[in-house]
């Protein structure tokens, strides 16, 4: 009885391990677990909320027209992305990226173009997005909030920009 009850503990701790192994592995890649639709019958609503004007100094976010995903969750309709334009003035810096709740707050490059702007585009669905600018000036990496942005909020003990997306108007 002690040889079943130990084995089977042990089976369980080795579904327990694998189970928390994978998980690791695809949070490390920044990959959605694969899990299939019958295990999720509930799909999480996206806020709305609208997009505010940033104004015009060093760094401006641009909304474009929007791309609608397909297909639509079933009685869902469609969910519209808003093309973004997030851009930082700075032609002293070596290295400039983007990190904000919608890239996991992991680093994505921006492209300098000719007059030292430095740019990124995203499509992003509606609702509010925090983000900052790390920039490289070669000795040191400076994580800084948006100068041109008024809103912003604070993630732990960091001060950062923030942005509302609302839903592309409808025709």
């Amino acid at each position: 009885m002690k040889k079943f009850l130990l084995t089977l503990f042990l089976l369980a701790d080795l579904i327990l391990v694998i189970g928390v192994s994978a998980f690791l592995f695809f949070y490390v890649q920044g990959k959605p677990l694969p899990i299939p639709d019958s295990l999720m019958p509930i799909r999480l609503p996206t806020r709305a909320s609208p997009v505010t004007s940033v104004a015009a100094s060093t760094s401006t976010v641009v909304s474009t027209p929007p791309l609608v995903l397909i297909p639509p969750p079933p009685g869902a309709g469609g969910v519209t992305l808003r093309n973004l334009r997030f851009t930082y003035k700075n032609s002293k810096a070596k290295e400039v990226s983007i990190r904000a709740d919608f890239t996991g707050w992991r680093a994505k490059p921006m492209v300098r173009d000719s007059a030292g702007v430095w740019i990124y585009d995203d499509k992003l669905a509606p609702g509010e997005y925090a983000y900052a600018f790390a920039v490289n000036n070669g000795d040191r990496i400076s994580i800084i909030p948006d100068p041109a942005s008024k809103r912003s909020k604070m993630i732990g003990q960091n001060k950062v920009s923030s942005i509302e997306v609302k839903p592309a108007p409808s025709k």
